[in-house]
């Protein structure tokens, strides 16, 4: 139950970057993918917030027609996940993670 609390209250509930994992400055995208897969199994009201903030956030970031940067190839980045709101690393692991938290 400490975790599950602890997992929630990183999940921001306010701009800037809301629903993104409040552990560092910016929050990353993978960061934030793996607490809302971590919390996805549970009944907690707080927590289910919480997810739903998450997605949004991982939705947000996704890398769709119109928010794709110039400096990556929209053939190969559409639909990944950029490592954070200011970072266009896209890595295989990322999008395995946010993809996951957004589907299950």
């Amino acid at each position: 139950m400490l975790s599950t609390r602890e997992l929630t209250r990183a999940i921001r509930i306010a701009d800037p970057h809301r629903g993104g994992v409040g552990v560092t400055r910016v929050p990353e995208t993978a960061l934030t993918a793996i607490t809302v897969e971590a919390l996805l199994g549970t009944r907690d009201t707080d927590a289910r917030r919480a997810i739903k903030l998450g997605r949004e956030f991982l939705t947000r970031m996704q890398l769709v027609p119109g928010r794709i940067p110039a400096a990556l190839d929209p053939e190969l980045a559409m639909g990944a996940f950029p490592a954070s709101p200011i970072v266009d690393l896209l890595r295989g692991d990322i999008v395995a993670h946010a993809t996951l938290a957004l589907i299950s």
